[in-house]
Order: C-alpha cells, then structure tokens, then sequence
C-alpha cells in the first residue's frame, strides 16, 4: 500500500494506521520536518523500520499480514519524488546501514551535524564572520571551562562555512531536562554559574571580540544580527542601540539612556547559556558550547542574558539567573524597557506599561 505524504498529512497517516483494526507487521515511514513526536504515540503492536532520513516528508508505506481496506491508494502516484536537501536520497532505501551521521539541530540555513559519537560538524552561510574558533581557543587557555576542541575550519568556494569539532560528553541539557528532578537542576546550574564565573576576570577596554574585532548579537544591539562595535565608551555604545529606537517617543528613548547602567569593565560574556548549549554526563557538566558570539560586552550582560530567552527555557533561565554571583536587576529592568521601545508602536501589555513610565518621568 502507498500513501502518498503530499497528500495525507504524516499526522494522518501514523495515526490511522495506529488503529487497533490494523495488525501492522510494520511500518516504514519517512516523516516531515516537525512530526518525529507521532512515532512515539504508535501502540505495541505496529514496529517501526529504520530509514535513511528521519527530516524529509516522502512515502509512507505500510506492511500488514491481512488485507486492509482503505480510500488512500494512490495507483496515479508520482514516480519521482525530490531529493532531500539534506542527505541527498530521493526515497525510502531499505539497507542494514544505518547512519551514524546525524542531523540533531537547524536553525534557518545553519546545521549541526553529529559524526558518530566523538565528533559534530556545524555548517553555516560565511556572510555571518564570527570568530569561534579564536574564542574557544581564547577560552581554554583562560580558563578551566570544558569545551569542545576545534579540529578544522574551512570555507567552501561557495561561502559555506563549515566547523569541525570534538563531541563533549553526554547529552545537552535540553535533552535531559525533562528527566531531572528539581535537585539535579539546581546542582547542574549551580556548576553551569560556578563557571562562568571564571569569565568575571577576563576584561578589555571596549566593547568587541578579540583583536577589537565586531560582535554579532541581535538581542543587545537590535540590529538583526549585523557587525556591531567595537565600541570604546558606553555613549558609542548606546548611540548605535539607539537607531532601534528611532519610531519610539523622544522622551521616552531619552529617560531610557538614564536608565541604562554603566557598561564597565566590559567583560568576556557567553551570552547564550540555553539547554542547548551545556552538555551534561552523569549529572556533571561536560561541556559549554557555541562560542561564536561571546566576546566583550557590557558586565551585566551575562546576567541578563541568562534570564532571556526562548519560552521553552523561562524554568531553567529562572534556575540560572538565581544563581549567577553578579546580580544586576537594574539591568534587566532596562533590557526589558529596550526591548520594549524597540517595537514600539506595536506594544503588548508589559511594553505600554513601560512606555507610560518612560513617558511619565521627568526628562
């Protein structure tokens, strides 16, 4: 029987043939991207086969020992199908393979690959310069936090950047979280804290990577991810923050520079401690990743990066943030009134409330 995935959602498909009236021998399926969840709700008695791509939406077949009957039979179906973009096959390919590369995180045109068990690849467009490489080498010889050794770096002909390097022990946080007990967060954060805390020291007269080169951080710089800085004071600092603002009212950007606190020392930041990016192996930290945007920002950036972030993460950045030595809440008050203004006039509950104070203070 041959279903065809442009037709019938893979949702549709895994359910009905999760029916009890369907004794399934097996089911081999090539899912779409977003619908791995649905092979976990298949009952006992319906096996699923290995196939080469697990991120593609092209076929589901299903074997069974009696036939069934069913309105989804597609005898007009297409005899090519395209390739998927990210292994290269064109449709199911029963082999005993079964692949040790893997593809375990995308963001837009950016991936990670894991290489068997010891090393992963990312690849990304080179129009984003950072300076990894630089930086994780910065971070091993300042300091005594695990992170993964660089094995190559390389830029094909056509601007893809691609990054080779070691797999730190265990699983990412983000996989294991929802298998922790509250104890086990707090020690895992506790450690996460401690060692970013070697960074505290680590400071530089501007704003900037190493070498004064540019940082990338959308969040701080409201820029979309564009080249910022470096920035020798907190006025330059603030002057490029400022064009985010420029549909916000006038007094309101104005009472926001009062608000924003002083910058220095500029100190070496992570800036992305997410579940993602911290490894984790018989509940011990193996590993901090994702350098590439770490740099020299303003001292209370750390701390309120940690406690921003993808709502998936609130319980964990609260965890984080409760435990980071430096607290800066008058910084976090001035993010928020940020970002705030940024989207002005498109304003939710919380930024009209922070507009109103703005506005409502004395210039």
């Amino acid at each position: 029987m041959y279903l065809d995935t442009e037709l019938f959602p893979v949702e549709v498909l895994v359910r009905g043939a999760s029916q009890e009236n369907i004794k399934g021998v097996c089911i081999s399926v090539v899912l779409a991207q977003g619908a791995k969840h649905y092979l976990q709700q298949l009952p006992p008695h319906l096996t699923l086969h290995s196939s080469f791509c697990l991120e593609f939406a092209l076929a589901v077949e299903i074997c069974t020992e009696t036939p069934t009957t069913t309105t989804m039979d597609r005898p007009d179906a297409k005899a090519e199908k395209p390739e998927c973009p990210r292994c290269g096959w064109a449709d199911v390919h029963p082999s005993l393979y079964n692949s040790q590369i893997k593809l375990v995180n995308e963001i837009s045109d950016c991936g990670i690959w894991h290489l068997g068990t010891d090393m992963s690849l990312k690849e990304d467009p080179f129009k984003l310069r950072t300076f990894e490489v630089a930086n994780v080498q910065f971070i091993k010889e300042n300091t005594k936090i695990p992170t993964p050794a660089v094995v190559k770096e390389w830029v094909q002909s056509d601007n893809r950047h691609f990054l080779l390097m070691e797999r730190a022990p265990g699983e990412t946080l983000a996989k294991l979280y929802p298998t922790l007990s509250a104890s086990d967060k707090e020690r895992i954060a506790d450690e996460v804290a401690e060692l970013v805390h070697q960074l505290r020291p680590l400071q530089s007269s501007q704003i900037g990577g190493l070498a004064g080169t540019a940082l990338h951080h959308g969040w701080l710089f409201l820029n979309n991810m564009e080249p910022a800085g470096p920035f020798s004071s907190d006025d330059e600092l603030w002057d490029f923050m400022k064009v985010g603002l420029a549909k916000a009212p006038e007094k309101a950007v104005e009472n926001l520079r009062k608000e924003m606190p002083d910058c220095k020392p500029y100190t070496w930041t992570h800036g992305d401690l997410s579940p993602e990016n911290i490894m984790v192996k018989d509940g011990k930290v193996t590993g901090i990743l994702d350098w590439e945007f770490s740099g020299y920002y303003p001292v209370w950036w750390e701390y309120v990066k940690a406690g921003a972030g993808s709502p998936d993460d609130v319980e964990w950045l609260k965890i984080l943030g409760g435990k980071i030595r430096d607290p800066y809440p008058e910084a976090v008050k001035f993010f928020k009134d940020l970002r705030a203004l940024r989207n002005y006039p498109e304003l939710d509950e919380e930024g009209r409330q922070s507009l109103e104070r703005l506005m409502a203070t004395s210039a």
